[in-house]
């Protein structure tokens, strides 16, 4: 598995948990919410994609602070 692999089993895995937490994780596909989400362009990470900021070397851990952070209405 590539570190990319990686990071994106953990993004899935956090998304799972937003989920569970705020409703119903039986109508929401994770897998391909966080696909979706790793290709749009963030302006947490200065309009960035996700995917490009994990290849780039970055770590993953930031990537999964910005969803969190979105969860908490950070960005709002």
């Amino acid at each position: 598995m590539t570190s990319f692999d990686g990071c994106r089993n953990d993004l899935i895995a956090a998304v799972d948990r937003i989920v569970s937490e705020s409703g119903d994780l039986s109508r929401v596909d994770s897998d391909a919410w966080s696909d979706d989400w790793l290709i749009q362009p963030l302006p947490a990470l200065g309009g960035v994609t996700p995917r490009s900021y994990i290849h780039s070397g970055r770590y993953c851990q930031d990537i999964r602070g910005v969803l969190l952070m979105a969860q908490s209405g950070a960005f709002a």
